[in-house]
This record gives structure tokens, C-alpha cells and sequence, in this order.
């Protein structure tokens, strides 16, 4: 690495040092809201140094003075659109979850929970940018490791402890898959670096082996994204841990894991789309139909919220079938609006808040035991109206009813589902799979509408009796006072997953009303169409 590339990769080496230092610091000093606030801080800092040094005219700048000097540069990292997006995200992704965690009855550990959270958010941000399968590899696992203690830190009693050891050998197990997939890429290109495999995979490098790579390498993706076939670890790991795990369980992995499979498929071999989007296809369609089927059967709002999870993933894929099938055709005018890179993008950053939106306000109302049972949520509107407004508007824009910013994500997914059909390049078997796609989804999407809205049906329209609340409380083994039948005290403070939750409710109404400058940004940020005009016609032939 140069010196140059140091100020460009300033909002990592920031995050780095401060979640090193906050772990460090944390062994000595127990003031836990001082390091809370120091995490906060730094990702305000780390996010000035990606306004003021870190961007893609920069990193351009950089590569052209570099080719004017005459000497070969190979930079570890590329920082394009793509890339600039998924830091953007992470950075976002991190302050809504500190948030989350803010407020004065802190656990123990919060330093290094914090502290754990920084390094992970810089894991995210390497892992969509790096330009060499070694350091993808590294950064996916610097996300996956931080993720085990801060699943240890969550919750410490025997549910905890047994959701972090499920996590950890599941994840362990994926990554060696994935070592496996990217081991037989690299034995058809003879190269780590991500352009000298793209440059040999357009010369024509073995088809075989470069569909086993790709076959493998999904397969293990699919488990930071938590589709089928590798979603079976997540109703145990939700149920078991917290609710701001949950939340991140349910963000930073699936982002993660979008970003290095955008890059890999879009970039790096796009003349095996069509098998791309075929697998991806079928994954799709199983998460979406298995997941909304068994939501609807839970009664743990937890391993509900896993399955509407799985479901979710699902939808994203929509968004990656539809850029995998329409590479080659028009870039331009109408098709670039409906776009299914960006619609995967804007469709992450709105999970993402509704989301966070959701576990938070789940996590405000726990004052007198857990909150495990749909049925705790009892009269929340009455006891909790605020936190009960932000909840039902997390949850009706994960629904994707209008106008929050759910119903433009759904949007633009299945509406690029559409316009793959319509594409006049498209083979009329794809197109006939792109319309039964868009149908699938829609479809879906109406039987998720019915565990969300039954959410919210149980917080305004039923009244917790004694009697449910000390047979449940015997159910599960935790108190009969449940923290949805406590009304706040006189003086009491807003708590941080209060803050949390109505800062989210506020954003997707926002991004609701306003989804066009997000839209806008998420188109911006897709990867450029990377096939020759010789392969481009190949790539369309029925």
C-alpha cells in the first residue's frame, strides 16, 4: 500500500483506532457512557474524513497521477460508486445502532460492545471495497468475529450463550465454504486480484471451474444474507439473543453480504450472469415463499421477526436477478429508472431503518421483563403511545404500504423484475421467469402484510388481561408484569432505543416523502455495465 491511498482509506484507520482504543481503554476503566460516547463520536469523525478525503474523485485522482508517473500501481482497495455506497451505508448502519444502545442502564461490557461494533463497521467497509480476494476474505471475517463477541456480550444467560455458539460454528462453517468457492476462482484466473480475474474471465477462462467457484461461493454468501439454502441457523440465533442483536443480525451480515455479491457478480464475471440469476432466482423465490409462511405461524415476536428476515433477503435477491439479467441491455432512459442494482441498494438503506425502527422500540418498552410473546404487546398503545406509533410505522414499512419508504423499495424491486420482462434483448423464457418473479414477490408480499399488521392489531386493538399475562408469564418464565402494561414514571428520561426508534419511525416517513434524492443516489452508485459489445450479444442469445 502506498501513502498515498492512506487518506483515502481514512475513515477505516479512524474506526480502526477507536474501536482498539475503546477496547483497550474499557480493560482499565469501566465509564461506560464515556465510551459509548467516544464510539459516537468517531463515527461522526470517521464520516467528515469520508466527506473530506475519502471520496471517489480522490481515490481517481490519485490512480491518474499515479499512471502519469509511469509506475505500476495495485492498489488493495478500488474506491468506485458501488463502494462509496456500501461506507456511506455502514457509517449509517453503525450510529443507528449505537443509538440503539445508548441510555444510562448500559451492561456491563459496553466498552467492549462498542468497541466491537466500530471494528465491525470497518469489516464492512474493507469488504466492499478490497480489490484482492485475500483481503475480501480478511474483511468478511472481520466482521464475522466481532460478531461472536458482541452475540457473548448481548444476553448471558443460557438462551444467550447457546445463540452465540450456534452463530459461531454455522459462521465458521461458511467461511470455509467460501474459502472453497473463492479457491476455485482463483484456480481459473491463476490471480487474487479482482480486475486480472475479470480481465481473465472475459478472455474465456474455464467455464467449469469458474460454475463450481460461482455455485459454492453463493451458496456461502447466503448465509450473511440469511436466504435459502442457509438460512436454517437464524429463528434460534433471533430467539436467543437481544433485541439490538437481533437488529444487527439482521443489517450489517445481509448488507455485507449484498455489497461483495454485487461486486463479485456484476463486476467480476458477468458473462456467467445467466447461471448467476438463475440461482439467485430460485434462492429468491424459497426465501421469500418459506419465510412469510412460517412468519405467520410464531408466536415469539423475536423468531417471527427472523423469519420476515429470511423473507426479506428474498426480495433483495429480486433486486440482484434483475441486475444479473439485464447486463447488456439498456442503460438508459426507462430501464435505468427501474434499475435492479439501485432498487437492491435503496431497498437495503430503507430495511436497514425500519429495522432498526423495530428492535429498538421492542427494546424501549422491556421495563418489567422480556418482551418474547407477540401477545406482551398487549395494549402498548395505551400504556406507550409513542413507542407504539413508532413501532407500527417500522412495521408498515417493512409491510411496504404508502407512504413510507417500504412501499417505493418494493417498488423498484419488482418493477425491476418487470422491466427485465419487457427488455426487448430478453430470451422469452427469462422474460416469462421475470413476470412469475415480480408475481411471486407481490404475492408474498401480501402474506407478510398479514403477521406485521397482526402486530399492530395486538398493540391497538386488545387490552392485556391478568389472567393472559400470568399464564404466558408462566409459559415463558418471565414476570407477569410485562414492560408493555408499564406506564412511564413522572421525570423519566427518553431512553436510547427510544431515541432509536422514533428517529427511525421519523426516517421512513421521511424517505417516504421524499425517496427521489435516495433513489437518485442509489443509481448513481451502481456498478457500470462491464460487457463488451461482443459479449453483450452473446450474453442475449436465446
Amino acid at each position: 500500500m502506498t501513502a498515498e491511498l492512506l487518506p483515502t482509506l481514512l475513515p477505516e484507520i479512524v474506526l480502526a483506532l477507536a474501536g482498539v482504543g475503546i477496547c483497550l481503554g474499557g480493560a482499565f476503566a469501566r465509564h461506560r457512557r464515556r465510551w459509548h460516547d467516544a464510539a459516537l463520536v468517531a463515527v461522526v469523525a470517521a464520516a467528515w474524513c469520508l466527506y473530506r478525503f475519502g471520496g471517489v474523485e480522490q481515490f481517481e485522482a490519485l490512480r491518474a497521477a499515479t499512471g502519469a508517473a509511469g509506475a505500476p500501481w495495485l492498489p488493495p482497495v478500488a474506491i468506485g460508486p458501488w463502494v462509496q455506497f456500501a461506507r456511506w451505508f455502514a457509517l449509517g448502519a453503525a450510529a443507528l445502532l449505537l443509538l440503539m444502545r445508548g441510555g444510562p442502564d448500559r451492561a456491563a461490557g459496553e466498552a467492549e460492545y462498542v468497541g466491537s461494533l466500530l471494528l465491525l463497521t470497518v469489516g464492512v467497509m474493507l469488504a466492499a471495497a478490497a480489490e484482492d480476494l485475500v483481503l475480501l476474505f480478511a474483511a468478511l471475517e472481520l466482521v464475522s468475529i466481532p460478531t461472536y463477541l458482541l452475540l457473548g456480550l448481548g444476553r448471558s444467560d443460557a438462551p444467550g450463550r447457546e445463540a452465540a455458539v450456534k452463530y459461531f460454528i454455522l459462521s465458521v462453517i461458511a467461511s470455509a465454504v467460501l474459502v472453497y468457492g473463492l479457491a476455485f476462482l482463483y484456480g481459473a484466473t491463476g490471480s487474487t486480484r479482482l480486475p486480472e480475474m475479470a480481465a481473465a474471465f472475459a478472455a474465456g477462462a474455464s467455464g467449469r471451474l469458474v460454475a463450481l467457484g460461482l455455485i459454492v461461493t453463493i451458496v456461502a454468501l447466503a448465509f450473511r444474507l440469511t436466504a435459502v439454502p442457509m438460512h436454517f441457523y437464524a429463528p434460534d440465533v433471533y430467539e436467543g439473543t437481544s433485541h439490538a442483536n437481533a437488529a444487527l443480525l439482521s443489517i450489517v451480515p445481509k448488507a455485507t453480504g449484498v455489497f461483495v455479491l454485487g461486486r463479485l457478480l456484476i463486476e467480476v464475471v458477468p458473462l456467467q450472469a445467466e447461471l448467476s440469476w438463475r440461482l439467485l432466482f430460485a434462492s429468491a423465490v424459497c426465501s421469500m415463499t418459506l419465510g412469510n409462511l412460517l412468519a405467520l405461524r410464531q408466536e415469539n415476536v423475536r423468531r417471527m421477526l427472523a423469519y420476515s428476515s429470511i423473507a426479506q433477503s428474498g426480495y433483495m435477491l429480486v433486486g440482484l436477478c434483475a441486475a444479473l439479467a439485464g447486463l447488456g441491455g439498456a442503460g438508459e432512459g426507462a430501464a435505468a429508472d427501474w434499475n435492479g442494482a439501485a432498487a437492491v441498494l435503496f431497498y437495503l438503506a430503507v430495511y436497514a431503518v425500519a429495522v432498526v425502527g423495530v428492535f429498538a422500540s421492542l427494546s424501549a418498552v422491556e421495563r418489567g421483563g422480556r418482551i418474547d410473546r407477540i401477545d406482551q404487546l398487549a395494549g402498548l398503545a395505551y400504556s406507550r403511545p409513542w413507542m407504539a406509533a413508532a413501532l407500527a410505522v417500522s412495521l408498515f414499512s417493512l409491510t411496504g404500504l404508502p407512504p413510507l419508504a417500504g412501499f417505493w423499495g418494493k417498488l423498484f424491486l419488482f418493477g425491476s423484475a418487470l422491466a427485465v420482462a419487457v427488455d426487448p434483448a430478453a430470451s422469452p423464457g427469462a422474460a416469462k421467469l421475470f413476470v412469475a418473479l415480480a408475481i411471486i414477490g407481490v404475492l408474498n408480499a401480501a402474506v407478510a402484510a398479514a403477521y406485521y399488521l397482526r402486530i399492530a392489531a395486538v398493540m391497538y386493538f386488545r387490552r392485556p388481561s391478568a389472567t393472559d399475562s400470568h399464564a404466558k408469564a408462566a409459559e415463558t418464565g418471565s414476570s407477569a408484569h410485562t414492560a408493555a402494561t408499564v406506564k412511564p414514571r413522572p421525570g423519566d428520561h427518553v431512553s436510547g432505543p427510544a431515541l432509536a426508534a422514533l428517529c427511525a419511525a421519523v426516517l421512513a416517513v421521511v424517505l417516504g416523502l421524499l425517496a427521489g434524492p435516495l433513489h437518485e443516489a442509489a443509481r448513481r452508485a451502481t456498478p457500470s455495465d462491464p460487457l463488451p459489445p461482443a459479449a453483450r450479444a452473446a450474453h442475449h442469445t436465446p
